[in-house]
């Protein structure tokens, strides 16, 4: 299947939309079905009787499933129909959903939250191929921004929807409603996309299975995810005891997080696609501005003042992460593009579950909000490092060493 935005019959038009639509559904109905169910994790938290270190890992468990997961499934996806690996994926997360929702014990909940993160983890991959396969390069951007909107959307919604259900109802009943989304997003992939592999459009050949950028921008998935995570894992609570926010309101930060994050998917895509030079000039942008934004967040005290700078922190630190995938699937030969990109969120994975805890515990050990955004500001100029190595790998500046040596050789 070939397409180029702006020309084919309408028939394949209307298949590539299918494509992408499935792709954008699929990520917000997989992101319901686990980031969302953080949502509820005061409900989860009573009937288990969890520790605050057990109300973390409501989260972490799913990342270490995704963890898990993303990189053979990346391999696995280069070899069938996408929207086939993420049908089965979203499908077996609506049957880890009934399992947590079951669970007579904390540890069979957590076990059913580590499966829905497997399950998650192991579709994501199949979400950036839909899109890579389908769109043009000047247009990849802003698609695979659209489809990275999924994540902080699915959070949304899990904060909007899951409490008020939990109130109403009971929290098994709340755990229980993404599983509608993952079914019918599941079955649509399964049905209504099947068949062969498509053929990708307007790239260039070749066979490259790794990129010469990939160490560097592993490096930058990282430290970038890790502030990501810590941003709206951390906010909150800092909220709360250090500027006086009500749990409600803070509540309503992170929602503004979210919106800045949203946006930024966007934003960053369409920016890297019209404006910037190269991808990694995006990415050097996005950082510098997410270490901007998190040292003003260390030193204002006005919380008026503070919220535009949240969406700011949302923007930057959240929204980097369309460019940074697509930056991933444009590395390697079209046929590489789900191990690539399923490599690329290992590394993102791995940066969320091990930055968070260590700036909780620079907090609980120095009793310093401040330093610990302080430290979040730094991790984002290593980010900002790392891109900036990666467009030097990429041969779009000149490295310091290259430099030098051509001044030797004059």
């Amino acid at each position: 299947m070939r397409i180029s935005l702006g020309g084919a019959d309408a028939a394949a038009r209307s298949s590539v939309g299918a494509e992408l639509v499935l792709a954008v559904s699929g990520k917000t109905a997989a992101a319901f079905g686990t980031v969302g169910l953080a949502a509820i994790s005061p409900f989860v938290r009573d009937e288990f009787n969890l520790s605050t270190f057990g109300v973390g890992g409501v989260i972490g468990v799913v990342f270490i499933g995704a963890l898990i997961a993303t990189v053979p499934a990346g391999r696995l996806t280069d070899k069938v129909r996408a929207g086939r690996m993420l049908g089965a994926c979203l499908g077996a997360q609506a049957g880890a959903l009934v399992i947590a929702a079951l669970a007579p014990t904390a540890a069979v909940f957590f076990l059913g939250l580590a499966l829905a993160g497997l399950a998650m983890g192991a579709g994501d991959p199949s979400t950036n191929v839909l899109v890579a396969m389908n769109v043009s390069r000047r247009r990849r951007g802003l698609l695979m921004g659209l489809k990275q909107t999924g994540f902080t959307l699915g959070g949304l919604l899990g904060g909007l929807l899951l409490p008020s259900v939990a109130e109403a109802t009971n929290w098994r009943v709340a755990v229980l409603v993404p599983l509608v989304p993952c079914v019918l997003v599941g079955l649509a992939g399964l049905v209504a996309v099947g068949g062969a592999p498509p053929q990708p459009i307007d790239d260039a050949g070749g066979e490259r299975v790794r990129s010469p950028t990939q160490i560097p921008m592993s490096v930058y998935g990282f430290f970038m995810a890790g502030i990501q995570l810590s941003s709206l894992g951390l906010l909150a609570v800092y909220l709360v005891d250090q500027v006086d926010f009500s749990p409600r309101v803070a509540g309503w930060a992170i929602v503004v997080a979210l919106v800045g994050g949203t946006s930024g998917r966007i934003v960053w895509g369409v920016i890297s696609d019209r404006v910037t030079s190269s991808r990694f000039v995006t990415l050097q942008l996005a950082s510098a501005g997410a270490a901007a934004a998190l040292v003003l967040v260390a030193v204002l005290e006005s919380s008026v003042v503070l919220w535009p700078v949240l969406f700011a922190v949302g923007f930057c630190a959240i929204g980097w992460n369309t460019v940074y995938v697509t930056v991933a699937a444009e590395s390697v030969s079209p046929a590489n593009v789900g191990r690539a990109t399923g490599a690329a969120l290992f590394f993102s994975y791995a940066g969320a579950l091990s930055v968070p805890p260590l700036l909780g515990v620079l907090v609980d050990g120095t009793d310093s909000w401040a330093l610990a955004w302080f430290a979040a500001a730094a991790i984002a100029g290593v980010g900002l490092a790392a891109s900036t190595r990666a467009r030097a790998v990429a041969g779009q500046i000149e490295s310091p060493r290259a430099a030098w040596r051509r001044r030797r050789a004059v």
